[in-house]
Formats: C-alpha cells, sequence, structure tokens
C-alpha cells in the first residue's frame, strides 16, 4: 500500500490524499503545509513549498570572504538540522569572537536560526555563503577561554567560575605535555593525535638522506606519545600544528615546549593587564570564549638576543646606540 498526499496550489484551501491501492479521495486540513509519502511503514515528510522531498544534509561547505571556502561534515551525525545548530558548528571551528555574529545564505535566501536545513533546500554538498557582523555579545557563563600567543597556535580550555589564573597556567602546561590536539582537513574529517609539543629550535634545510623536511626557527610541531630527545636516529615523525599533516624533522634541531612553560614563568594578559595567579578568571571579567594573551620565553630564542633582553648589551658583532663595538674596516 502507497498513499500520496499532495499539495494543492495555494489557492485552493483543500488537500486530496490518493491512495494507489484500493484509495479515494479525502480532504485534509487547509492549515497544513507539508507533504507525505508513506512507503510500507515509513513516512517522508517535507516542506509544501518545495517541489520534491530534502533529505538533511550531511556536509556542506561554507564560503567567507575572510576565511575562505571550507567544509563543515558530520551533520547528520550529530543531529544538526536547523540553521542554529550549522552556526553553532562554525563558531566553533573558527573560534570566533562572542561579538561576531553569523549570517547564512542559500541562492540569496537567509537561512535564519528556527529555519530547517532541509526547508530551506540546503542538500549535502550544498554552497552557502557566510557574512559576519558585529553584535553585542550574549549573556553565557564562563565554560571556555581562549589563549592566543605570538609563537603558538590559538588554543580552548575548559574552565569555569572557579577557576583561577594558576589552574588555568597547569592546564596550559599539561596540554603541551600530553594534550589531545586537533585538526579538521578539507573534507571536513576530524583527526586527533594525543601527544607532546616541540618547537624548532634553529632552521634546517630538507636532507633527502635523512627524509627530513625543511623547519623554520619557531615553528611548532606536534608528537604522538611521549618526546625523548635524542632517542629517534635520523628523522623523527611529527605532525604540523597549524594543519595535522605528517612529515619528518631532524630530531636534534626540536625542543620540547613544556620545559619553556612552567606556570612561574607563564605571564596570561587580559585586557592589557597581567592576571595574578591567585586571581578568579570571573573576578578579572573574563568572559565565556575571551581571549588571553600568553606570554613565555621561547626555547628558540638565539643567545645573541637573550644577551640583549638579559644585559642590555648589543648583540655579537653589531654596534650600540653610542656607536661601540663597530665592525673593522676592510683593508
Amino acid at each position: 500500500r502507497r498513499t500520496v498526499a499532495l499539495p494543492l496550489p495555494s489557492g485552493m484551501k483543500a488537500w486530496q490524499s490518493t491512495s494507489f491501492a484500493e484509495g479515494g479521495q479525502s480532504a485534509l486540513p487547509s492549515g497544513m503545509r507539508t507533504a507525505s509519502i508513506q512507503c510500507g511503514d515509513d513516512v517522508h515528510t517535507w516542506d509544501a513549498d518545495l517541489l520534491l522531498p530534502v533529505a538533511a544534509p550531511s556536509r556542506v561547505y561554507v564560503r567567507c570572504p575572510t576565511h575562505g571556502l571550507f567544509c563543515v561534515a558530520g551533520l547528520d551525525e550529530g543531529g544538526v538540522r536547523t540553521g542554529a545548530g550549522l552556526k553553532a558548528l562554525i563558531y566553533d571551528r573558527l573560534m570566533l569572537r562572542p561579538t561576531q555574529a553569523i549570517r547564512l545564505t542559500s541562492w540569496g535566501r537567509e537561512v535564519k536560526d528556527e529555519d530547517l536545513l532541509a526547508a530551506c533546500a540546503v542538500q549535502t554538498n550544498a554552497k552557502l555563503d557566510m557574512s559576519l557582523s558585529l553584535r553585542r555579545a550574549p549573556p553565557c557563563p564562563l565554560r571556555r577561554v581562549r589563549v592566543d600567543s605570538t609563537a603558538l597556535k590559538t588554543r580552548e580550555f575548559a574552565v569555569d567560575g572557579s577557576t583561577t589564573v594558576l589552574a588555568l597556567k597547569q592546564a596550559i602546561l599539561e596540554a603541551h605535555c600530553k594534550g589531545v590536539h586537533r585538526w579538521v582537513d578539507e573534507a571536513g574529517q576530524v583527526t586527533q593525535v594525543r601527544g607532546a609539543t616541540l618547537i624548532a629550535s634553529e632552521a634546517t634545510k630538507p636532507d633527502p638522506k635523512t627524509m627530513t623536511t625543511a623547519m623554520r626557527m619557531g615553528e611548532e610541531f606536534v608528537v604522538e606519545g611521549a618526546f625523548e630527545a635524542g632517542k629517534s636516529k635520523g628523522g623523527l615523525s611529527v605532525r604540523q600544528a597549524d594543519t595535522g599533516l605528517k612529515c619528518c624533522v631532524q630530531d636534534g634541531c626540536v625542543a620540547a615546549l613544556a620545559e619553556a612553560l612552567p606556570p612561574a614563568k607563564q605571564r596570561l594578559y587580559y585586557g592589557g593587564r597581567l592576571l595574578q595567579d591567585d586571581q578568579l578568571l570571573e573576578a578579572c571579567g573574563v568572559r565565556h570564549d575571551e581571549r588571553l594573551f600568553l606570554e613565555f620565553e621561547s626555547p628558540c630564542i638565539p643567545d645573541s638576543l637573550r644577551r640583549v633582553r638579559d644585559l642590555g648589551l648589543p648583540a655579537k658583532g653589531k654596534g650600540g646606540p653610542s656607536g661601540e663595538g663597530k665592525a673593522k674596516k676592510k683593508k
């Protein structure tokens, strides 16, 4: 038995239900705005404004002038069916600020928070346009903060109203010792690795003999598991911290970042103010998803620059402000 309910033109107030078995015709309520197809025990329902039923998308592509084109996958696994759920995934994926509002459009039609993606004719692999605007940050309890640094990738940490600055510093240290690192590729697939964070202490060139890649001084890598310097002979298999791509680097040219991140050597700033260890994050005015700035002594600082910073002396081979230490004239 197969029953089909078809919508009539909007000017007519009656709906007709046709049965392909023994059937007859019956009028449905005029206020109904959905159509359905029954095949056995399965009933498929869709918006009456659409010509054909559209299943909920499992993956969509979003393009933005500031963030380019990226893929958002796993919509069916996470049960994301509305525009608000899709915006929440994009918000976490791009680590947007609380004062940034997302506006999505599909073929010129705005996808609102309460709209179903299937009702807006958003299918799998569809492309949506995104634009950002400023808004007043919505009230939300403190559950997560983001830590920025000029030398490291931005990371998120779970906190609450009772979290102190010292507890956050310890969480930063644990995240770089044996934390979980997460990447999302171009197809929207998520990769998670638990390991330690490494930083290149010097610049190197690619070596075809050891199959190692080139490194920039201060470049960040992630090694699975614990890191022991000098254990691997030749190349060390790591992942790039930005993209998660696997590569091989020279073991003697990288250093564990956790050695430079004890809580005593970390300095956290919020709004230009230095935070003390005994202060509560909530008492300092930190709100949900706000960004804190981390300052620390990187292990890749050259000795000449460390000498200038600590002693205030000119770097080796360079003259000071008074002209001292000028290089000898060539013969």
